[in-house]
């Protein structure tokens, strides 16, 4: 499989003009914030549901949440550690509140001083709106982060392999202007923060993936050069193999990319037992971990990884969730996260002969995961996004290398490299702000609803209003819940309440989104209860159509949301727009 190495790369590349890494990170830091901004379109449940709505949930326990049917403890499929580390967003919340309420004191004076006119209601509507936004920003604000991190650890993949700073300046440029990498590199999954933890260990993984020239390929004979490699690994592998650990705790799957790795250090180690040791050893320490957090959050004995393999793996349930052919990864997949870049990644590492015995080991890195869960039926493209940034280090030193060996500023190349960031430019535009925005406007305006109903009932009669319902007539999980929301704070008794439909898979094609799409209009009047309960009703404007004769006696169509673009509908129950109705004497 592999070739035996024991060359690995230098500790100490060259940094002789390289850019100070403060002001590397410090700017990857800065552009995954603003991506974490510009980002305010809808793509996968999982972003929310699995994430912030349950990280909110661990440090605002007076709130209420939508908690799904995977973090039950009947069920208990998902760990705690990705959420808990979100939630480090939220603990600054705790200091929040406070610096705002002095400043706003504050500005409050200086205003009522200069015009006479400023209401402390007015200041609290400001102060919540503000909050509302820090609770949707700042877990992400924590992803972008952790992301910014793993892309100061691509670049110094590139130096430990290349001993060339300009080629991982290269590969962060690739990595930035990929629209994948933006668009989900800021988004609370936990396979974003799967990608962050792999690119760590593969920076600290002791041996070489990309082989510099044919001695690489031999074995060596010196034994003394052999094992003072031997002792150099020691020093760094108990590094990698921890964040392996922490990787395989966050996301179960995630072991499967690191089954090369460990293959390829096993034909390589010649202290096997040594090596076995300290595998086990970190084996037990994060299961240890994992069944801790797990059983402490849960209220019993939890091994969520056997819960995982069983749901996943040995039931095969995750199909219920939707099916895609074997090849979809290969033909869909892989070649649209990549998207410009794929014609360029699929050039060097499998057509040009100079090039693709030196990525051999790398790219079988790759391949592997994806191979595996081709046997899946249930794809996703998220899933194969934590070795998305190892497909930019082989484009990377091929864009240096030309532009390097070039003469003339335009040339082919060049052409054809200005139009691939130019398409993935458009690409994150569009998905990043056009594609799917409708569940953030929608919440958005739920929340200033709120805030507005709140301030009215405090000026007229200085009690607080009466709670209103929300009814989100749609497929389950198509907004954000009550982590978005962030209201309660400021009303812990009289907010607003949820009611969607559930879709546990546990029902099969009898759930309560099967149940309101096969008959809408008794759903909504004898089953939810829409026109007696909601004060507001919350549909895609195919459904609005169907239900406008029933709703329109009771309620009004106060907000239509662009969510889509006809041409990009998958799915028969969504909409160009989503359709916000008010109960009229609201």
């Amino acid at each position: 499989m592999f070739q035996r190495s024991s060359t690995r790369t230098s500790d100490t590349p060259s940094t002789r003009s390289a850019p100070s890494w403060f002001l590397l990170l410090s700017s990857l830091i800065l552009f995954r914030l603003l991506s974490s901004l510009f980002t305010t379109t809808y793509f996968s449940a999982d972003e929310y549901y699995q994430g912030i709505e349950i990280a909110h949930s661990l440090h605002f326990p007076q709130h209420p949440h939508i908690i799904p049917w995977e973090w039950q403890s009947e069920h208990a499929l998902r760990g705690y550690l990705h959420p808990m580390i979100l939630s480090v967003g939220y603990y600054l919340m705790d200091y929040i509140p406070q610096k705002i309420n002095h400043e706003s004191l504050l500005f409050n004076n200086l205003f009522n001083h200069l015009k006479g006119m400023e209401k402390d209601e007015e200041m609290q509507q400001h102060q919540m709106i503000w909050m509302g936004f820090l609770a949707w920003w700042l877990p992400r604000m924590v992803q972008a982060v952790l992301t910014a991190i793993s892309d100061y650890f691509l670049y110094l993949i590139c130096v430990k392999y290349f001993e060339n700073w300009k080629i991982g300046i290269w590969c962060l440029i690739i990595a930035c202007t990929n629209w994948f990498h933006i668009y989900c590199g800021v988004r609370t999954f936990s396979n974003t923060m799967e990608m962050n933890v792999t690119l760590i260990a593969i920076y600290y993984f002791p041996y070489s993936l990309i082989s510099k020239n044919q001695k690489e390929h031999e074995i060596s004979s010196s034994t003394t050069e052999r094992e003072t490699t031997l002792n150099r690994i020691d020093n760094r592998w108990n590094l990698w193999i921890f964040f392996a650990g922490m990787g395989c705790v966050i996301r179960p799957t995630n072991a499967i990319v690191y089954i090369p790795l460990f293959l390829y250090q096993l034909y390589c180690e010649k202290h096997r037992l040594r090596y076995f040791t300290s595998l086990f050893a970190y084996i037990i320490f994060w299961i240890a971990v994992s069944v801790r957090i797990d059983s402490l959050m849960y209220g019993r004995l939890t091994i969520v990884i056997l819960n995982f393999l069983e749901f996943n793996i040995v039931k095969n349930l995750a199909h219920l969730y939707g099916t895609q052919p074997w090849h979809w990864y290969f033909t869909q997949g892989f070649p649209v996260i990549l998207l410009s870049y794929f014609p360029f990644y699929i050039w060097i590492n499998y057509f040009n002969k100079e090039i693709r015995a030196k990525y051999f080991k790398l790219n079988l890195v790759i391949l592997f995961p994806i191979v595996l869960y081709s046997f899946q039926t249930h794809k996703e493209f998220r899933f194969i996004y934590p070795i998305l940034p190892l497909c930019f280090i082989s484009i990377a030193e091929y864009c240096y290398q030309k532009l390097h060996e070039q003469k003339n500023r335009v040339s082919v190349f060049n052409m054809m490299l200005v139009f691939a960031i130019c398409i993935q430019t458009v690409a994150v535009i569009y998905l990043g702000r056009v594609h799917q925005n409708g569940p953030h406007q929608v919440m958005d305006y739920l929340r200033m609803e709120y805030y507005k109903e709140k301030a009215k009932y405090m000026n007229v009669s200085g009690a607080d209003h009466n709670p209103f319902s929300v009814h989100l007539l749609m497929p389950c999980h198509h907004t954000p819940g009550y982590a978005f929301l962030h209201h309660h704070l400021f009303s812990p008794s009289n907010g607003i309440q949820l009611y969607h439909l559930d879709c546990s898979p546990f029902d099969g094609n009898n759930t309560q989104a099967d149940q309101f799409y096969r008959d809408p209009v008794n759903f909504t009047i004898n089953q939810s209860k829409t026109i007696q309960s909601a004060d507001y009703v919350v549909m895609y404007d195919t459904m609005s159509k169907t239900l406008k004769p029933v709703l329109e006696n009771e309620f009004s169509l106060t907000k239509q949301a662009f969510h889509m673009h006809n041409f990009m509908l998958h799915d028969s129950r969504m909409g160009q727009h989503m359709d916000i109705w008010k109960k009229n004497q609201r």
